[in-house]
């Protein structure tokens, strides 16, 4: 699989102004192995319009930029990675992965609680008010990598997507 740094190497070599669409279609020509999606072409562009180690000259055609890449620092290399084939795994899912069950319980018993009195007619509370409120009872036993809040919102939107 190639990094960002092999494909814009070959688009300099190449020397040719493209649009997004264009783009698209020359690497996916050049490396037809390639899992080439239009969103990776984005991402691509905005490296080069963005990136201090890549030179470009950009012409405007029909109203849509067209880029060429003059020019491309060895030391982008640095930065640009393979990547993976499989999508990466929800990052408040992989935390919680790796805890105990009962702090996922715990999580999900309060999520169930804050959605309770959020649907209470009497309430008088806004939604992070409760939240804040039920997080500070379980603040202690989550991972330390967001603020409880923001844990109990994620469990607080998954509970409410099983109804």
């Amino acid at each position: 699989m190639l990094t960002n740094y092999d494909l814009l190497l070959f688009l300099a070599a190449d020397k040719g102004y493209y649009t997004r669409k264009q783009h698209l279609e020359v690497l996916t020509k050049k490396y037809p192995d390639e899992k080439i999606t239009l969103s990776r072409v984005s991402t691509l562009r905005a490296s080069i319009i963005n990136s201090n180690l890549i030179k470009e000259k950009v012409k405007i055609v029909n109203y849509i930029k067209a880029i060429r890449v003059v020019s491309v620092d060895e030391q982008f290399k640095n930065y640009s990675f393979k990547r993976p084939d499989e999508p990466k795994q929800n990052l408040m899912e992989s935390y919680l992965l790796s805890e105990q069950p009962e702090t996922e319980n715990a999580l999900r018993n309060a999520a169930r609680e804050a959605i309770k009195e959020y649907r209470n007619p009497e309430n008088t509370l806004t939604y992070r008010q409760i939240l804040d409120k039920h997080a500070a009872d379980i603040a202690r036993i989550l991972p330390k990598k967001y603020p409880a809040w923001m844990w109990l919102n994620y469990a607080c939107h998954e509970v409410y997507a099983e109804k």
